[in-house]
Parts: structure tokens; C-alpha cells; sequence
């Protein structure tokens, strides 16, 4: 460990309103249980089963998330790297350094396929897919170029660490997190659902909750 921590605070509420962004980051992995539902099998598809599959996967990743967090708070507080891996030296790390590249690799797929996908839809190909499999790819390839450019960006530009990398992900957090994790699924409903739906209300109420955040957390 680098910093050993005395007296470990879990919870400071303005510290939590300044970090809501990265905060809301992580919660965007919801939306990939849309894309479950649409790709479940046909004799398996039923709102059971996608609830039964959507809570597990969830809430094992909320878990996951909740004791890596803590695991690394105790293991190098205000110390701790924005790059995660950059925490770990010495050997004895290196299996958990392959363990989170694991875990980015098989991340990474989740939400460009999501991006793509919507890409697609938004430019009127309702199938969401190219028709030839090698325009798909090149299509995929071009989305990939772009991303990285991105990155290669934020690196030249010294934004992927420090206090630089932290707004960009408050602020791509707090505003593309607050948007599709609740303001759009809230809209969604609303607008195909009637007011005497059961989750009306509680639609209603999250969408005011991501109108706000996307304001007050860029703010």
C-alpha cells in the first residue's frame, strides 16, 4: 500500500455531489439489458426472464464494483491512480493487472456494439445491421478509428489523468450517464405507456431526476 489509511471516511455527502458523475458513469452498463432482451432466444424471450437475467447481471455488477472500490480506498486512498493499474507494482500484482485487462477486454465489446448499433438505427437501417458482412466490418473499423483518435487526443492534450481526466468523466458521465441511464428509459415509458400504468409516477419523478443531473452536474 501506498498511503495506509487511519480513520477510512465511507461516505462525505459534498464529496459524493462533486464525483456524481463518475458515479453515474458506471451505472450506464443498464442500458445493455435492452439489447439482452432483443437477443434472447425466441422460447426463452418473456419479461420473467429478462427481469430474472437483467437483475442478476446487475447486481453482480454492482457488487463487483462496491468491493473493488472499497478494496482500493483502503489499499491506497487519496493516493489512488485515475489508470488503475498504475496503483500495483512489484510481481505480485500482476495477476490482478491481467485480471482488470480481462475485464476491460470483455467490457469494451458491451458498449460498442450498443454505439454501432444505434448508429445504425439513427441513419434509418432498422435491422441494425450492414447487409454485407465486410461493409459491416469496415463500418465497425471506421467507428474503431474514431475512438481511438479520441484517446490519442485526450492523451496529447494531458486529459487522462489528474484532476483533467476526473471532470471529463464528471462531465461525460453526468451528462451522457444521466441521459440514458434516466431521463431517455423514463421518456421511453411515458410516452408508450398510459397514465394508469404502475410505473408511471415513478417514471415521471426519474425523469425529473436526470433533467436535473444533467444540469446541476456539469454545473
Amino acid at each position: 500500500p501506498t498511503e495506509k489509511v487511519k480513520h477510512p471516511v465511507l461516505f462525505i455527502p459534498s464529496g459524493a455531489f462533486s464525483e456524481l458523475g463518475s458515479i453515474i458513469f458506471t451505472l450506464s452498463c443498464a442500458v445493455c439489458t435492452f439489447h439482452t432482451f432483443r437477443f434472447m432466444k425466441y422460447n426463452i424471450r418473456s419479461t420473467t426472464s429478462w427481469q430474472l437475467v437483467s437483475t442478476t447481471t446487475v447486481s453482480v455488477g454492482f457488487v463487483i464494483c462496491v468491493i473493488m472500490g472499497l478494496v482500493g480506498y483502503f489499499m491506497f486512498g487519496s493516493n489512488t491512480e485515475s489508470i488503475v493499474v498504475n496503483n500495483f507494482h512489484g510481481h505480485y500484482a500482476d495477476p490482478f493487472k491481467v485480471l482488470l485487462v480481462i475485464h476491460l477486454i470483455l467490457y469494451f465489446p458491451l458498449v460498442f456494439t450498443i454505439l454501432r448499433y444505434s448508429l445504425l438505427k439513427c441513419i434509418g437501417i432498422s435491422s441494425g445491421r450492414l447487409t454485407f458482412w465486410w461493409l459491416h466490418a469496415l463500418f465497425s473499423m471506421i467507428l474503431l478509428a474514431i475512438i481511438t483518435a479520441g484517446v490519442l487526443l485526450l492523451y496529447s492534450a494531458g486529459w487522462t489523468s489528474g484532476k483533467a481526466f476526473s471532470v471529463v468523466l464528471n462531465v461525460s458521465g453526468g451528462i451522457a450517464g444521466s441521459l440514458i441511464s434516466f431521463a431517455l428509459p423514463a421518456i421511453f415509458y411515458l410516452i408508450n405507456m398510459p397514465y394508469s400504468a404502475i410505473f408511471y409516477f415513478p417514471c415521471l419523478v426519474m425523469f425529473l431526476v436526470g433533467a436535473a443531473l444533467v444540469v446541476l452536474v456539469p454545473y
